[in-house]
């Protein structure tokens, strides 16, 4: 039937287009962050006279970065696992939605970690909170 077979394409472009592509170029894009990273010590570029992001910067974008893909990876697994008619146990299905906050949740300890404006501005607030309590 010729719109089963449309639908089979569009199934995998969408895989493709919507989870996989993003998925890799996210994790290819990680690996170029890592490689400057572990090469500047903040020198200056020769190019443009501009100093390279410091490590802080860069181990922030790198950890967000990762913490989706880990976030995201669940979700792509069971959305291939539908289309190809995989039944998953109760555990992966309750993984499956509990993945998906985990990048809403770490982000700010990601940020906390890594940047010490962000960890001041929070500090900040948090005792603000507790001296009008």
């Amino acid at each position: 039937d010729l719109s089963d077979e449309k639908f089979e394409v569009y199934a995998y472009v969408t895989i493709f287009g919507f989870l996989t592509f993003p998925t890799i170029l996210i994790v290819v894009a990680n690996i170029g962050i890592i490689v400057i990273a572990t090469k500047s010590k903040r020198k200056i570029n020769p190019k443009g006279g501009k100093k390279l992001p410091g490590r802080n910067a860069i181990l922030a974008v790198s950890s967000v970065s990762w913490l989706f893909v880990i976030s995201i990876t669940p979700i792509s697994i069971r959305i291939i696992g539908n289309y190809f008619k995989i039944e998953f146990p109760g555990w992966f299905l309750v993984a499956n939605q509990e993945f998906c906050y985990l990048n809403f949740v770490c982000n700010p300890i990601c940020y906390t970690c890594t940047s010490s404006r962000f960890k001041m501005f929070l500090m900040t607030r948090v005792l603000r909170l507790r001296t009008n309590q």
